[in-house]
């Protein structure tokens, strides 16, 4: 039986082993998102201000969800007028994917 399957079925009848570890898990996922956010607040980590708007859409999860990002179209009217350079590759694509979705 796949990890996958084991999970979904917990999700639906929960074992108490299973409660236990999956909590430990949990708390050490805590620590560690808790430490990472530390880092940044204290200024360890540096975070980018990119010069559009973005929305994260869904979690942390590998594969696909069914999640598609779409912008509300006030904002590719608003976004239209500021046409400058990119700072990197990833942000000329997502400029790019938002101004087409206009």
């Amino acid at each position: 039986m796949s990890l996958q399957r084991i999970i979904e079925r917990h999700w639906q009848q929960p074992n108490l082993l299973l409660t236990i570890l999956l909590y430990g898990f949990s708390r050490l996922f805590q620590a560690a998102v808790s430490l990472r956010r530390r880092l940044y607040l204290s200024g360890c980590l540096k975070s980018e201000k990119l010069p559009l708007p973005v929305v994260v859409v869904g979690n942390l999860h590998s594969g696909g969800t069914g999640k598609n990002a779409q912008l509300p179209p006030r904002w590719c009217a608003n976004c239209a007028g500021r046409a400058s350079p990119p700072a990197s590759s990833a942000v000329a694509t997502a400029a790019a994917a938002a101004m087409s979705m206009c």
